[in-house]
């Protein structure tokens, strides 16, 4: 549902949170609703701010029940630092606004249950949005700090399932706690909601790899020097095989060995790209040497 267009931006509202914002209305806890509202969207608007200190644009934002997601012109993905440090703006803000809620408690600024409830709200939003599970902060975060090491493929292949298994731990805990009156059922429902939110990262991960060679190419040209980076493939292994160890901010160079383990020659990233676009993902690696023959 699209709330508002603000600045050139949609402000998306997700259907999880407005059937939440229905259901707390019907108990009777709309206030409560409304301040947990204002959190999350203050824990976006803190996103927006330092991604675009960074020089990105923001093209849409969607409220989700336990913070947000921005989108943007240009694929943050592209530079983990970069991503990991606007994946953590969200929830250092929600740590510095409780503690700001608590100084002004202790002086008498506030009543004090409305600011428990906001702190336990900021921390309860930051917290949970720490866990290393896509799309939360802290799934984006993890992926950022291992695709420096294994690409951004590996990285998010096992980002999604390390977050699938803990949003199983956590409906599995939720329902449990539920059933014995220990929690809140919306524990478990969440978890479902982000054992399906993980599919929609895998869904444009190929895409955010074509644009990563791209703008790679692209830098290359500008700067006119990058670090290189040599892999060995065996002859049989697929082209998406070798793409998922090509590492942020490197040029890669793969050398090809036949089953005697002997050197068949050495393709570039150009080589993997137009192979990719020729002969698809599956094709294996020493069908590009061949080609040139």
């Amino acid at each position: 549902m699209v709330l508002a267009r603000a600045f050139g931006v949609r402000i998306i509202l997700n259907n999880f949170f407005l059937l939440l914002l229905v259901v707390y209305a019907f108990l009777g806890l709309l206030p409560e609703i409304i301040i947990l509202f204002s959190i999350v969207v203050l824990h976006e608007i803190t996103h927006i701010i330092v991604a675009t200190g960074l020089g990105l644009k923001v093209r849409e934002i969607e409220l989700l029940p336990v913070g947000g997601v921005a989108r943007f012109e240009d694929l943050i993905e592209l530079d983990p630092s970069v991503e990991a440090r606007v994946a953590m703006a969200g929830p250092v803000n929600n740590l510095i606004l409780a503690v700001i809620v608590f100084i002004l408690s202790r002086d008498g600024a506030l009543d004090p249950d409305l600011a428990s409830f906001i702190i336990q709200g900021n921390l309860a939003v930051g917290i949970f949005n720490l866990l290393p599970i896509l799309p939360l902060d802290g799934g984006r975060i993890f992926r950022a700090i291992l695709a420096g090491r294994m690409g951004y493929k590996r990285a998010t292949d096992l980002t999604i399932i390390l977050g699938r298994g803990l949003a199983l731990l956590m409906a599995t805990g939720g329902a449990v706690g539920a059933y014995l009156g220990r929690c809140n059922i919306i524990v478990a429902v969440l978890a479902v909601f982000l054992y399906v939110s993980a599919a929609r990262e895998r869904l444009t991960t190929a895409y955010v790899i074509m644009r990563q060679l791209a703008r790679r190419k692209s830098d290359l040209m500008s700067r006119g020097v990058m670090p290189a980076h040599d892999l060995v493939a065996m002859g049989d292994v697929p082209l998406k095989e070798v793409m998922r160890n090509f590492l942020p901010g490197r040029y890669h160079r793969v050398i090809v060995l036949n089953e005697r383990w002997v050197p068949m020659g050495t393709l570039t990233e150009d080589d993997i790209i137009d192979g990719l676009v020729e002969y698809g993902i599956d094709a294996p690696v020493a069908s590009l040497l061949r080609a040139r023959k």
